[in-house]
């Protein structure tokens, strides 16, 4: 049986379908880390970011 979660993330609607509802409470975890993940490393607008770090450093070589 399907199932189905809902909720905002970065200013947009996130709709995740899996088709075992048993696994639906880990995927949406799943999917809200990696979400996480994401915003940590590419958010322009965190100065904690690192595309932010490496914006600051104005083309020179930067670890990402």
């Amino acid at each position: 049986m399907t199932a189905t979660a809902t909720w905002s993330a970065w200013s947009c609607k996130v709709r995740l379908v899996v088709e075992d509802d048993a696994v639906l409470a880990a995927a949406s975890s799943e999917l809200v880390r990696l979400l996480d993940q994401v915003d940590r490393a590419a958010n322009r607008f965190r100065p904690d970011s690192e595309l932010s770090k490496a914006n600051t450093l104005h083309g020179r070589p930067v670890p990402v």
